[in-house]
């Protein structure tokens, strides 16, 4: 019941273009943070699958989305007031387009620990996603038109734009993943410098991860690079598979063909392209 109350509550008053949202004198506050990430999508020449993409932003180089390059980290606070050693961030599913569900998630961690926690965006998800993909009038067309294909099951308008992009250029799930876990490198790295607010200068960052963003904080760990993790710890939730172990067709995640073009890109021809003259093969050497 508690828990209701509070998913309502703050769902009712959050907004991440808010810089101070306070509920009911609680001793908490979510606070948004600008961020720019330094990382770039890696170039490559995109190949519609379908016709009647080429003008939506479906097809708009990932480089040119500015909601994805520019951005606020909403922060929970369990005091505003103080200056913190050690903070918390949560990473989120795939194909999320909302916080809401995740700030009891953050409110619980955040009172249990006493620290701030930071609820980090993957590259093209949540704020950092074009406003076109939630928007049903402009999706449902596409939906419409993707639906006519009979081979392809479990296409919603949850997941349309998700679907469509990485049955476009299943290259999308790697870049995007370079671009997340690139932003997260800088984030401790400003963090370690100083240079983030509420907390001190090389304060403890551990995470809090969910699903494919699971999988994500698991390379992270693994390749640490400039050991920026070498003092963090990882909490996985609902997360852990292998990738060819996954299964992501969902109502809400992906469609049929885009699970299928996924795993046959990578299961198949991802090891070809790092070999041959690629774009991919040219950012890995």
């Amino acid at each position: 019941m508690e828990f209701t109350k509070t998913y309502h509550e703050l769902r009712q008053n959050f907004s991440i273009t808010s810089a101070d949202i306070e509920l009911n004198e609680r001793e908490f506050t979510f606070r948004s943070i600008p961020f720019r990430s330094n990382s770039k999508p890696i170039p490559y020449t995109r190949t519609g699958i379908y016709n009647g993409t080429d003008c939506h932003s479906f097809a708009i180089d990932d480089a040119k989305i500015e909601e994805n390059s520019h951005f606020d980290l909403p922060v929970y606070l369990p005091n505003s007031s103080s200056k913190y050693n050690k903070a918390i961030v949560l990473l989120h599913g795939l194909n999320e387009r909302s916080w809401h569900k995740y700030l009891p998630w953050a409110h619980s961690l955040g009172q249990k620990t006493n620290r701030p926690v930071i609820l980090f965006p993957l590259a093209f998800h949540m704020n950092r996603g074009c406003d076109d993909w939630s928007n049903p009038r402009l999706m449902i067309p596409h939906l419409t038109n993707r639906k006519e294909n009979k081979d392809i099951s479990m296409a919603t308008f949850a997941n349309i734009a998700l679907s469509q992009r990485l049955s476009d250029d299943p290259l999308r799930f790697f870049t995007s993943g370079k671009q997340s876990a690139n932003d997260l490198i800088q984030l401790l790295e400003q963090i370690n410098q100083g240079s983030f607010p509420f907390l001190e200068k090389g304060a403890q960052v551990d995470f809090f991860s969910y699903s494919i963003g699971s999988f994500l904080a698991q390379i992270l760990f693994l390749a640490n690079p400039n050991e920026v993790v070498s003092y963090s710890k990882l909490f996985i939730f609902c997360g852990g598979s292998l990738f060819n172990a996954m299964n992501g067709t969902s109502r809400l995640i992906m469609d049929s063909h885009a699970f299928r073009s996924l795993r046959k890109y990578y299961l198949n021809n991802f090891l070809f392209e790092t070999r041959s003259r690629s774009p991919l093969s040219s950012f890995i050497k």
